[in-house]
C-alpha cells in the first residue's frame, strides 16, 4: 500500500515518507548488511546514529525506538520544512526519477555524527557536513539542516567525505577528518571550525587520518601513524617510535580510533590497544593473546604449550613481525635463537625478564647481518631459567 508503481528492480520498492507536510518518496532498506552503522552519539534519553545506506536514526528512549530523520539532498545548502526539494534516483532501465535513494546522492550516505555541547547534531556523509540545532527536539519531519560541502575555498572543506567529528573539550571547537569523495580538487586532511562551519581551517593536508582525538594538552590525529600538536593544531609531530617495554610495533601500523580518559589515551591499532599515561613518551600494548596454559576458554581440550609462534606462516612483507610467545616462570635472561632447517645458526635474541609472567620475542625475518632470509622452514630454541623448547616457524614473503 506504502509503494509507488512503476519500479520493478529488486528491492526497489518505495515507501513514502512527509517532510515540511510534503510527501516524497524513497528506496526501502531491506536488509541490515547493506547499511552498517557506522557511529553513534548520546545525550540524556536521545540516540542518533549514522549507517550508511539508511543513513541518519534517532531513538528517544534509548534505542528501544527508531526513526530516520532524512537528510538534504547533495545540490542544496540547507533543508526547511518551508521548501519543497528533489531527491534523484534511477531505476534499472536508467529511467531518472524523483526519490530518496543513497546509490544516488552522496549526501545519504552516513559515517560520522556528533552531538555537540549545545545539542546540534553534526552528520558526516560522503557528501559534506550536515548541522541541525532542532534535530533532537523537532519532529522528523520538521529537523533543519545547513549542508556545506567542498567549494574549493582555502578556508573549506578540504573533502566531501566526512568520517569522524570530535569536539575540543576545552574551546568547543569542531574537529572532523575529511577524505576526498568525488569532486575535483578534493584532498585527504583535517579541518577545524570555530563558528559553526562558518570557515574551515585545514591541518595535515595530503595525510589520510581516520580519527582525532584530545588528551590533556595535546591533539592527536591518527592514521598510518599518529600525530600530536601541542599548540591546537598549529603544528604537528609525527610519534615515530612507540616505545613497547619488550615488544616492537610494524612500521606498517595501521592507527583507527583514539579515545581518552582523565589518567591517559587509548588508541586502537591494527596490532593491539595502545595506552600512554605521559602524551606518548611511553607505551603500553593489549592484545587477545591464545593462552599457553592447556583447557583455556577458547578450547578445553587445548593441551599446555611452553611456546608458540604468530603470525604463522609468517610473511616479512605483510606482517614485519613474528612474535614467539612463551612463559617466563623465572626471572633472570632468555635467549632466542633462530636456526634455518639445517640447524645453521640465523640470527639471535636476548631478553632480561625481571618478574615472571608471559612474554614475546619478536624476529623481522632477518639474519645476524641485517639481510632477509629466504623462504622456508625455520626453528626458534628459547632458553632461561626454567625454560628450553622450540618453536617452528613458516617464513614465505
Amino acid at each position: 500500500a506504502d509503494c509507488i508503481s512503476g519500479s520493478s528492480e529488486v528491492g526497489g520498492c518505495d515507501t513514502l515518507f512527509t517532510y515540511g507536510g510534503q510527501v516524497y518518496s524513497r528506496i526501502r532498506i531491506t536488509t541490515p548488511v547493506q547499511s552498517p552503522p557506522y557511529e553513534l552519539d548520546v545525550y540524556d534519553q536521545m540516540i542518533v546514529a549514522v549507517h550508511w545506506a539508511s543513513g541518519l536514526l534517532r531513538s528517544r528512549n534509548l534505542g528501544q525506538n527508531w526513526e530516520r530523520l532524512f537528510l538534504p539532498p547533495s545540490s542544496v545548502s540547507e533543508m526547511v520544512p518551508e521548501r519543497t526539494y528533489r531527491w534523484t534516483s534511477q531505476l534499472a532501465d536508467g529511467t531518472l526519477i524523483e526519490r530518496y535513494d543513497p546509490r544516488f546522492d552522496t549526501n545519504l550516505l552516513g559515517f560520522g555524527v556528533l552531538i555537540d555541547h549545545n545539542q546540534r547534531v553534526w552528520t558526516g556523509t560522503a557528501g559534506g557536513i550536515n548541522i541541525s540545532d532542532n534535530a533532537l527536539t523537532a519532529p522528523s519531519d520538521s529537523v533543519i539542516w545547513k549542508h556545506i560541502r567542498h567549494s574549493g575555498e582555502s578556508d573549506g572543506l578540504a573533502g566531501n567525505w566526512i568520517i569522524r567529528i570530535r569536539q575540543h573539550p576545552d574551546d568547543q571547537s569542531i574537529w572532523m577528518t575529511n577524505w576526498p569523495a568525488t569532486a575535483s580538487g578534493e584532498e585527504y586532511a583535517i579541518v577545524r571550525t570555530d563558528n559553526e562551519g562558518e570557515t574551515f581551517t585545514r591541518m595535515l593536508n595530503g595525510i589520510k587520518i581516520n580519527d582525532i582525538g584530545f588528551s590533556s594538552d595535546a591533539i592527536y590525529a591518527v592514521g598510518d601513524a599518529i600525530y600530536q600538536s601541542f599548540d591546537k593544531g598549529n603544528t604537528w609531530r609525527e610519534i615515530k617510535q612507540i616505545s613497547i617495554s619488550g615488544d616492537r610495533i610494524p612500521t606498517n601500523t595501521e592507527f583507527y580510533t583514539v579515545g581518552s580518559t582523565p589518567k591517559g589515551l587509548y588508541i586502537g591499532s591494527s596490532q593491539g590497544l595502545l595506552y600512554t599515561e605521559n602524551d606518548g613518551e611511553s607505551w603500553e600494548i593489549y592484545r587477545t593473546q591464545f593462552p599457553l596454559e592447556g583447557g583455556n576458554q577458547y578450547n578445553t581440550e587445548a593441551s599446555s604449550v611452553s611456546s608458540y609462534a604468530y603470525p604463522n606462516p609468517f610473511s616479512p612483507t605483510r606482517h614485519q613481525l613474528v612474535r614467539i610467545r612463551f612463559n617466563g616462570r623465572n626471572i633472570g635472561s632468555f635467549t632466542l635463537r633462530i636456526y634455518d632447517a639445517s640447524m645453521n645458526p640465523v640470527n639471535s635474541l636476548q631478553s632480561l625478564i625481571s618478574q615472571t609472567g608471559d612474554y614475546e620475542f619478536v624476529w623481522d625475518g632477518r639474519n645476524s647481518m641485517d639481510q632477509q632470509v629466504h623462504n622456508g622452514v625455520y626453528i626458534g630454541v628459547l632458553e632461561g631459567p626454567g625454560l628450553k623448547t622450540s618453536v617452528k616457524i613458516i617464513l614465505i614473503d
